[in-house]
C-alpha cells in the first residue's frame, strides 16, 4: 500500500518516531478540500481514540502497518461510504451498528505461512441485542498482491467473534476469492446456533450460494422485506442524521 501512494505526508506512532501521537491530531492538522491522496501511515501499535473525519478532508489515505484486526467498530453507530479497506483476518470486527456502502474491499496475503482470510468478525453477545455489520452493495476482491496465491487460499466472509453474532451481505459483489462455503466456523459450536448470517442479492462469481453453511443462523433472504431492517434508513437511522453530514447515501436497496 505505501509502495502505491510513495512517501507518507504524515506518520503516526505512539512511541513518538513520527509527526503525530494519535491518528485524531493527524486528521485535524490535513489541508482540506485537497485534489491529491494525501498519505497518513499509522505505525503499529494500539489507538484508543473516536476519530472523526470531516467530508472536507478528500482524497485521505490512511495506511496501517498492520492488517489483521484493521477496522474496530467498537460501540455506537457508524457508516462507511465509498471507502477503501485492506485487511487479512477479522479486519472488521467490533459490536456496533454499522454499515459499509459502496465501499471496496480488499483482501491481501498474508505476512505469514495463513493461507484462512476472513473479512467480518462480529459479536452481539446477546440475542436481544440489535448491533450488527451490514455490507451494502459493495466490492470484495483480492488486492493485487494476493492475486498469484489465490489457488492456495480460502476466503470467508465472516465468522463469529463471540455468540449472537450478526452479520448481513447484501446487494454486494463477490469475487471468485470467496469460498463456496462463504462463512467460517468458529470452535465455538453453540456460536453457529446462535449467529445471524444473510445473504441476499449479491452478484459476481464468488455469490454463489449452493455450497453455503448449513448453520442454524445462516440463511438466503428470498426478498427485500426480509433485509429492509439492515438498511441504512432502518439499521442506524441514517435518514435522521446523515443528511446533515453532506455524505451521499443510499437509504434502501438498490434494486
Amino acid at each position: 500500500m505505501v509502495a502505491t501512494y510513495g512517501t507518507p505526508n504524515v506518520t503516526v506512532a505512539t512511541d513518538g518516531s513520527g509527526n503525530f501521537g494519535t491518528i485524531s491530531e493527524a486528521i485535524s492538522q490535513i489541508p482540506v478540500n485537497r485534489n491529491d491522496p494525501y498519505v497518513v501511515l499509522i505505525k503499529a501499535g494500539t489507538y484508543n481514540e473516536a476519530i472523526y473525519i470531516g467530508q472536507n478532508k478528500s482524497n485521505l489515505v490512511l495506511i496501517g502497518e498492520g492488517y489483521q484486526d484493521t477496522l474496530l467498530t467498537a460501540y455506537g453507530i457508524h457508516f462507511f461510504r465509498e471507502c477503501d479497506i485492506y485487511g487479512t483476518v477479522d479486519f472488521k470486527f467490533g459490536f456496533a451498528h454499522v454499515v459499509f456502502q459502496n465501499c471496496n474491499i480488499y483482501l491481501r496475503k498474508r505476512s505469514n505461512s495463513g493461507n484462512l482470510l476472513v473479512i467480518t468478525a462480529q459479536g452481539r453477545g446477546k440475542v436481544n441485542d440489535t448491533n450488527g455489520i451490514v455490507l451494502h452493495n459493495c466490492t470484495v476482491k483480492a488486492d493485487k498482491d494476493l492475486e498469484p496465491y489465490l489457488n492456495q487460499t480460502k476466503a470467508f466472509l465472516g465468522r463469529p467473534w463471540y455468540n449472537c453474532s450478526q452479520t448481513i451481505v447484501m446487494e454486494s459483489f463477490l469475487d471468485k476469492l470467496i469460498d463456496p462455503k462463504g462463512w467460517l466456523e468458529s470452535d465455538d459450536k453453540k456460536a453457529l446456533s446462535t449467529l445471524n448470517y444473510i445473504e441476499y442479492a449479491n452478484r459476481g462469481p464468488g455469490a454463489n450460494t449452493k455450497g453455503r453453511v448449513q448453520w442454524p443462523g445462516y440463511h438466503i433472504a428470498k426478498n427485500s422485506e426480509e433485509v429492509k431492517p439492515y438498511t441504512v434508513e432502518n439499521f442506524i437511522n441514517g435518514t435522521i442524521w446523515l443528511p446533515s453530514s453532506g455524505i451521499p447515501f443510499v437509504p434502501g436497496l438498490i434494486g
